[in-house]
C-alpha cells in the first residue's frame, strides 16, 4: 500500500461534500436570484456561481480540485466575514451601548428569529434555505478549507 492510497480514499468525502455543498449553495438561492435586496446578496450569488463552476471544471484534476475548493472556501468565508460585519453595522445605530461581539450575536439572533418567523408560518423551504445560507454553509466550509488545507500541505511536503 503506497503512502497516497490512503490520502485517496480520503478524498472521495471531502470533493463529494464539497461539490455537494456548493450544488445546494446554488440551488438555495437561485428561486430568489431576482429578488435581491442588498448587493451582498448578489455578491453571494455570483460566488455561489464561480465556486460551482471552478469547482466542477476542477473535479477531475487530483491535483488541482484540492487548491480550487480551498481558494472558492477562502473567498465564500471573507465574503461572510463582510456580510457579518455588515448585519453588525446594521444593528449598531439601534444599540449602540452593545460591544462588537454582542453586536454579532444580535445580528444572529435577529436571523434566527427570521429563521423562526418562516417555521411558524408554514414557509419551511424558506427556513431551510436561511439555515444553510446563513450557518450550515459558512461552517461547512470552514471544516472543509481545514481538511483541504491539511491535503494541500501534505501533497506539497510529498
Amino acid at each position: 500500500m503506497s503512502a497516497a492510497q490512503p490520502m485517496n480514499r480520503t478524498a472521495g468525502p471531502i470533493k463529494v461534500s464539497l461539490i455537494g455543498s456548493w450544488v445546494f449553495y446554488v440551488v438555495a438561492f437561485f428561486p430568489f436570484a431576482f429578488q435581491k435586496a442588498y448587493v451582498i446578496e448578489w455578491v453571494f450569488t455570483v460566488i455561489a456561481v464561480i465556486g460551482l463552476v471552478v469547482l466542477l471544471a476542477s473535479a477531475s484534476r487530483e491535483q488541482l480540485w484540492p487548491k480550487a475548493g480551498l481558494t472558492v472556501g477562502i473567498v465564500l468565508l471573507l465574503t461572510y466575514v463582510v456580510y457579518w460585519l455588515f448585519l453588525a453595522g446594521k444593528v449598531a445605530p439601534n444599540r449602540p451601548e452593545l460591544g462588537f461581539g454582542s453586536l454579532l450575536v444580535h445580528a444572529a439572533q435577529d436571523v434566527v428569529a427570521v429563521i423562526n418567523h418562516r417555521l411558524s408560518t408554514g414557509a419551511i423551504w424558506g427556513a431551510v434555505r436561511s439555515t444553510y445560507l446563513e450557518f450550515v454553509m459558512p461552517i461547512l466550509q470552514l471544516v472543509l478549507v481545514v481538511l483541504l488545507l491539511g491535503k494541500v500541505r501534505r501533497r506539497g511536503s510529498s
